[in-house]
């Protein structure tokens, strides 16, 4: 088992939390396309293993979901989730 902090999901969480602004004891996600911080964000794994955030708006309502290489389409989420799924 590797020590914490040398897997991909520890890169991938630290580049995430580089991305947030802390508020209280809650870390807030700034939307990218009103920049309010009145957003909610939700760490999942796919059915492939790989990492995403999903981050909502309340203001705005826009919607994005995020790699530890930037920001991805829902198209490609999907994508990624069904490349696993039995058949």
């Amino acid at each position: 088992m590797a020590p914490t902090g040398y897997g991909p999901f520890d890169r991938f969480r630290r580049y995430l939390h580089s991305k947030q602004k802390r508020k209280g004891d809650q870390m807030t996600e700034t939307c990218k396309t009103c920049a309010s911080e009145n957003t909610v964000s939700i760490d999942l794994k796919l059915s492939d293993g790989t990492q995403v955030r999903f981050v909502s708006c309340h203001r705005c309502e826009s919607k994005e979901w995020k790699l530890a290489q930037g920001e991805v389409s829902l198209q490609k989420v999907l994508q990624l989730t069904a490349s696993n799924l039995p058949r």
